[in-house]
C-alpha cells in the first residue's frame, strides 16, 4: 500500500507543478520514442541479468507482499497463542504460517530440538536468499533507465540536428528539443519511483519476517520441551510492546501438549 500511495504522492505533484505553476498540460510530457527506448531497453537489459528462479513465483510473492497488509507481532503471537490454548492450527497461507505448521508436524514425528531448529532456520534461509536475490536484480536494474534515457534524448538530438539541416523554423526546434529531453526524465522516473523502491521494498519484507521465523522456533522450541504456560507467556510477551501482551493464565486448565 506504501508503494501506491508513494506513486500517488509523486503524481500529484508532478500534476500540480506541471498545471498550476508551468501552466502546462501533462500532455507536453508524453512520447512515444520516449516510452519504446526507456522501457524496452531497460527490459532488455533486465531480462539479459536475470537471476534462475521461477518467474511465476516471483510475480506471486512480489504481488503478495504488495496488496497485503503486514502482520504485525502481535497477530503472529496471537497465531501461537491460538494453538497453545486450542491446538488450532492456522492455514498454510504466509511463510510464517506454513513454518509453524510443519514445525508442529516434525515435533509430533519426534524430531529433536536441534533437527527442529536447524530444519525451520534451513528453510527460512533458502527462502530469503531467493527473495534477496530478487530484490538486488530490481535495485540493479535501477541503473539503466537513466542511460537509456540519455540515449533517447541523443537520439531526439540527431533529430533536431536533421531539423536544423532542412531549414525548419525555431519553434519547431523547441519542440523537437522538449521531445528529446522527455526521454531523459523517464529514465530518472523508472529508476527512483518505480525500480529502486520496489528493490528495496522487496529486501525489506524479508527483513520484516525474518523476526517472526525467530519468534516461531522460539515458541516451537517451547512446545517441544513442554513448557509451563508461565515461561511460555515470558517468552512470548518478550516480542511485544507493553500494551500488547498477551496473558496464557486465563484458563489455568489449559495445558501445552
Amino acid at each position: 500500500m506504501r508503494i501506491f500511495v508513494g506513486l500517488f504522492v509523486f503524481c500529484a505533484g508532478f500534476w500540480i507543478a506541471s498545471n498550476n505553476h508551468l501552466h502546462q498540460g501533462v500532455e507536453m510530457y508524453f512520447d512515444w520514442v520516449a516510452v519504446y527506448l526507456v522501457l524496452c531497453g531497460t527490459g532488455a537489459v533486465m531480462i539479459m541479468n536475470r537471476p534462475v528462479f521461477r518467474f511465476d513465483h516471483v510475480i506471486y510473492y512480489f504481488f503478495l507482499n504488495l496488496f497485503k497488509r503486514r502482520q504485525n507481532n502481535k497477530k503472529f503471537v496471537g497465531m501461537i497463542q491460538e494453538y497453545i490454548q486450542r491446538k488450532t492450527l492456522p492455514p498454510k497461507k504466509s511463510l510464517e504460517q506454513t513454518l509453524f505448521v510443519e514445525g508442529i508436524e516434525m515435533i509430533d514425528l519426534g524430531l529433536s530440538e536441534e533437527s527442529l531448529e536447524s530444519i525451520i532456520f534451513s528453510r527460512f534461509n533458502n527462502y530469503r536468499k531467493k527473495i534477496n536475490m530478487i530484490g538486488l536484480w530490481m535495485k540493479k536494474a535501477a541503473k539503466y533507465p537513466p542511460a537509456f534515457g540519455l540515449a533517447g534524448t541523443v537520439i531526439g538530438l540527431i533529430h533536431i540536428m536533421g531539423g536544423l539541416a532542412e531549414g525548419v523554423d525555431i519553434k519547431e526546434i523547441g519542440v523537437r528539443m522538449g521531445v528529446a529531453l522527455v526521454a531523459t526524465l523517464y529514465g530518472v522516473v523508472l529508476s527512483n519511483i518505480l525500480l529502486s523502491p520496489l528493490g528495496e521494498f522487496v529486501i525489506e519484507s524479508i527483513k520484516f519476517e525474518e523476526e517472526k521465523v525467530e519468534i516461531l522456533v522460539s515458541a516451537l522450541l517451547l512446545v517441544k520441551k513442554q513448557s509451563n504456560l508461565i515461561e511460555i507467556q515470558e517468552v512470548l510477551n518478550s516480542y511485544l510492546d507493553q500494551k500488547d501482551k498477551i496473558n496464557l493464565l486465563k484458563d489455568h486448565s489449559i495445558g501445552v501438549a
